[in-house]
């Protein structure tokens, strides 16, 4: 039995397509517990889409499988009260062949911490999959603590989408032999077109072709915009008072609010999917959000604002975006995007290479929801518990 815990709205983008193939795989019991008490899993349309489709699901909300031993019936209980010990006890129940989270960048968020303590005592091994997929330049290497965050992980094995991703984690102190890269689950051929079908849809403003040009820019997680903060604002107020333009600025999922002041004349999208916002768009603007590769799966007009913070990106590097390095050549931009001869300045080939690298781990013919399944079947196969 292979355990999958989940804890955001952004962790499902990544975890979901894995736990669908894996359905298809094997016939064994597959199990998704929430350790977020507060995030709604009845309503997630990724969980309901798995409830209706994998007949050997099991889902639910960790605390609610087995009670701490000193608890009472009607104890209101805290998330401290289910510690190491409650987690091994729960393990030597469900004998789980491994464990599956995101990166755990933060181990003290709810309970991963005791789950992890438990898990090696009971040699369980335990599988880091991306809850996203980096789109920083090759060589480059941040030295944020966000970041840095992501390798100092207590996981036996981590999967990482690209070459790139790997390299810069061995170049942090990570093991090379617990690292496979794999690609990335979200945004494989094999997922698109599943999710596709799956999205709720939104109703978005419709007009006609020659009225409005349509765009969207995609906000950055956490708060990193440091010394840019005026200027980003600055920016998207100017392109939002654009007669030309209706503009509408999707909040990045994982922190669900602006890390900026918008204009009274921005929309702001704090509901709708992603992929809905991007099919609707003429063009997407941004610059380190893993939804950019969206855009060009869907061949989207990619805006690239490089004054925007001083990072290297992939895209940019590879010539897959149009990158602009003011707000006057963003709004030149923008203009030439509403004459009739438009074409963007990238070619198409340049698109296929990035998506090649990042996305198929560079292997273009790469079954990666196929690799992620016998990875992760060949790691729990090891059968090192002590109960094996």
């Amino acid at each position: 039995m292979i355990l999958f815990f989940i804890r955001t709205f952004n962790d499902l983008d990544h975890i979901t397509p894995v736990v669908y193939r894996l359905a298809g795989y094997s016939s064994e019991p597959i199990r998704v517990f929430c350790q977020n008490p507060s995030f709604d899993i009845n309503n997630d349309f990724r969980l309901k889409f798995l409830k209706e489709n994998v007949n050997n699901l099991e889902l639910g909300y960790i605390y609610s499988l087995k009670k701490p031993v000193h608890a009472l019936p009607g104890d209101k209980l805290e998330l401290q009260e289910f510690d190491e010990n409650w987690a091994k006890i729960l393990f030597e129940e469900l004998k789980p062949s491994a464990l599956v989270f995101d990166y755990v960048i933060d181990s003290g968020k709810f309970i991963t911490g005791s789950l992890l303590k438990a898990a090696r005592r009971l040699n369980i091994p335990t599988i880091g999959v991306p809850p996203g997929l980096p789109v920083f330049s090759e060589g480059y290497m941040p030295d944020i603590d966000f970041f840095k965050n992501e390798v100092r992980t207590e996981l036996d094995y981590n999967i990482v989408p690209h070459r790139i991703d790997a390299d810069y984690r061995i170049g942090h102190g990570f093991n090379p032999d617990r690292i496979t890269i794999l690609g990335s689950a979200r945004f494989c051929k094999e997922w698109r077109e599943v999710i596709n079908n799956v999205v709720p849809p939104d109703k978005l403003p419709d007009y006609k072709s020659n009225e409005k040009l349509k765009v969207v820019y995609m906000e950055r997680g956490a708060d990193l915009h440091g010394e840019f903060s005026e200027t980003i604002r600055e920016t998207i107020t100017r392109v939002s008072r654009l007669d030309f333009v209706h503009l509408i600025i999707k909040p990045h999922t994982r922190e669900r609010r602006l890390q900026f002041s918008a204009s009274d004349t921005a929309e702001i999208a704090y509901g709708a999917n992603s992929i809905n916002l991007i099919k609707w768009a003429d063009a997407v603007i941004g610059t380190n959000s893993s939804i950019l590769v969206e855009a060009l799966l869907q061949d989207k007009v990619l805006l690239y604002p490089k004054y925007f913070h001083r990072d290297r990106m992939i895209f940019h590097d590879m010539g897959a975006c149009w990158t602009v390095h003011s707000i006057m050549e963003l709004e030149g931009a923008l203009k030439q995007m509403r004459s009739a001869g438009f074409v963007k300045p990238y070619p198409r080939e340049n698109v296929e290479r990035l998506v090649e690298k990042i996305v198929y781990g560079g292997a273009k013919d790469r079954d990666v929801l196929g690799d992620y399944v016998k990875f992760i079947c060949g790691v729990a196969n090891k059968k090192t518990q002590k109960w094996s």
